[in-house]
């Protein structure tokens, strides 16, 4: 028969180590909605996001909209891989620290980088005094639904934070 360590200290360890797994998954699928929405949006609002292209940069000559178009989808879908694989890598680390592989520190810094960049985001966005100019669908979204999804990240990004710090205080 196997023994079960039911110390106080190693039932903390253990009940960080299970949000990590959970907060990590729900980080790594969170961004790969958010890829997803993204990429869809952008298919299936091609005519609205070339003309703010043109509205934003004025008239290009010679410029077919197909080709701003591509433009369009390939720096979107650049930008988006980067902030796509460092969400990845900071939710897969978590899982990992939470099935007891050890991790180094970067993932811990980056999430608090990206809480702090979220918040920030919100404060600046929602004591603006301007009105952000209207470029369709490129246009910063500042709806309900986007505070409370953006505020769901920062809380589970915040308890994966928490939950590294305890275990490596606890170990």
């Amino acid at each position: 028969m196997q023994f079960i360590n039911n110390e106080p200290e190693q039932i903390e360890i253990r009940k960080a180590r299970n949000t990590l797994i959970v907060v990590g998954s729900g980080t790594v699928l969170f961004s790969a909605w958010t890829a997803v929405k993204i990429l869809s949006i952008i298919i299936l609002l091609r005519k609205e996001i070339v003309d703010a292209v043109f509205k934003l940069l004025g008239p290009v000559e010679d410029l077919p909209e197909n080709v701003v178009f591509w433009i369009v989808i390939l720096l979107i879908s650049i930008i988006m891989a980067v902030i796509l694989g460092v969400r990845m890598y900071v939710g897969l680390s978590a899982i990992a620290v939470g099935r007891g592989r050890r991790r180094r520190l970067l993932f811990i810094l980056i999430a608090v980088i990206m809480i702090i960049g979220n918040i920030w985001a919100f404060i600046s966005g929602f004591f603006a005094t301007e009105a952000p100019e209207q470029l369709g669908v490129l246009t910063e979204n500042h709806s309900l639904s986007a505070f409370i999804i953006d505020a769901t990240s920062v809380l589970m990004l915040t308890q994966m934070v928490i939950s590294a710090i305890k275990i490596r205080k606890l170990t």
